[in-house]
């Protein structure tokens, strides 16, 4: 394998790898000081490295395929050198960024669209013919989903299926589908009320989700009521997340597509940062005249 490195500050920093005969095994890593490109959606997400750089730090990366970008915004630059040598240490190490997991469909052709729109590649499937576990690494459920088994057995198989597994619920999926208690509400939208759970699955989206509220104030839309009381949700709860023995579920309650134009760019991030944080790819899509290096 031969390996090439340059490192300039406000540029990319590239490594070329090949496999002799194998064109699948190139990989790219890339370094910029300086911010992220503006986006509509992609697969970004905050960069840690644990022990030396975490999410308060400011480094936001982007992966497609096997390849790699990390931003380090300018103030760190200045300010904690360290941190970027951390960075450049793993941009130079022999780390290749992994594929990203599949995703299994279950839901009407509403959902599908949604996932479409943000660039999301999976495959559909109906509850009564379950897939192997090589194809659903991820399953998002959406309406409709409840319309695939045919009897209450059936229906059980699937939640049975379910409770094993990373699950991402859309809006007007059923939630009794879940063994959580949980159900839909409606309540208002309101900037001064923006929290986000500290948690891993929603790292890096409380400014779009304080832009998204913004956009949207006073408007009323769909809520997570319910639940257990270890149920971690945004304020207002457009979305949650509930963790129980090997099943880890992410609730999504408003889509892009049912909020108004000037606040669809916003939701679309924070949808594609919750799918990043789940090694979801989603392709990149910029305002025109936008483009990557």
């Amino acid at each position: 394998m031969n390996i090439r490195i340059t490192i300039v500050s406000l540029m990319f920093v590239t490594l070329s790898a090949m496999a002799a005969g194998d064109e699948s095994a190139n990989v790219a890593k890339h370094l910029v000081v300086g911010d992220p490109p503006p986006h509509v959606t992609g697969a970004f997400r905050p960069f840690a490295i644990p022990g030396e750089i975490d999410v308060a730090d400011g480094f936001i990366e982007l992966r497609q395929g096997r390849s790699m970008t990390v931003w380090c915004p300018e103030s760190v630059e200045r300010e904690k050198p360290d941190k970027v040598t951390a960075a450049r240490r793993f941009i130079d190490s022999p780390f290749l960024p992994v594929g990203s997991v599949s995703v299994a469909y279950f839901g009407d052709e509403g959902g599908a669209q949604a996932l479409e729109s943000l660039g999301v590649r999976f495959t559909k499937h109906d509850a009564r013919r379950l897939p192997p576990s090589a194809q659903t690494q991820l399953v998002v459920v959406g309406l409709g989903a409840e319309h695939g088994p045919q009897t209450p057995e059936q229906k059980r198989s699937f939640q049975e299926w379910l409770s094993s597994r990373t699950v991402v619920v859309l809006p007007g999926a059923d939630l009794s589908l879940l063994p959580f208690g949980l159900s839909p509400g409606r309540a208002p939208l309101r900037a001064e009320e923006a929290s986000v759970p500290d948690l891993p699955v929603f790292a890096g989206i409380q400014r779009d989700f304080e832009e998204f509220l913004r956009l949207c104030a006073g408007r009323e839309t769909d809520v997570v009521e319910g639940g257990p009381a270890w149920l971690l949700s945004a304020r207002p709860a457009c979305f949650a997340h509930l963790k129980t023995g090997s099943m880890s579920a992410i609730v999504l309650t408003v889509a892009p597509g049912d909020v108004p134009e000037p606040a669809r760019a916003a939701l679309s991030r924070i949808w594609c940062t919750i799918l990043a944080n789940l090694n979801v790819e989603t392709l990149f899509r910029a305002p025109e005249g936008v483009s990557l290096p």
